[in-house]
């Protein structure tokens, strides 16, 4: 990798691949390498966006404060975000299963309760509503 010149002096070539990592870095006039970021060969690995709920983010301080070594690992390989997204979603998909079960299976609401009554139906379901949050938090964010 380095050469020794006339003078003996040691030359560092101008730009070095790591191979483990994928990047290439380059010198800069006081000889110290950066990550040259505008080469088209090197490939920076960017992880892709996600849409994270309140509930992804409730995961998140919850494993960030209980389940440290989880969590570390989880960001040390670039999978926190996927996996807070993954649980974001399924919570979302619990949640509205449950409402439904739980709205389906109470007599009470109806379409023309919900007609008749608009205040009383919202409270119902509110009620619902607050007994699934409590049932996903239970099963998916704090555990």
């Amino acid at each position: 990798m380095s050469e020794l010149n006339d003078n003996n002096a040691v030359e560092y070539p101008e730009r070095v691949y790591d191979e483990r990592l994928g990047w290439w870095y380059k010198k800069d006039e006081n000889d110290i390498y950066y990550l040259d970021i505008d080469d088209d060969e090197s490939d920076i690995p960017v992880e892709p966006v996600y849409d994270i709920s309140p509930r992804g983010r409730a995961h998140e301080r919850f494993i960030k404060e209980y389940r440290k070594s989880f969590y570390n690992s989880l960001l040390c390989r670039g999978e926190l975000n996927k996996y807070l997204a993954q649980i974001s979603d399924d919570a979302f998909k619990r949640h509205s299963l449950i409402v439904k079960q739980m709205a389906d299976a109470d007599p009470l609401i109806s379409e023309e309760l919900k007609m008749n009554d608009p205040e009383k139906w919202i409270g119902l379901m509110n009620n619902i509503r607050n007994r699934a949050d409590e049932i996903v938090n239970a099963e998916l964010i704090y555990v």
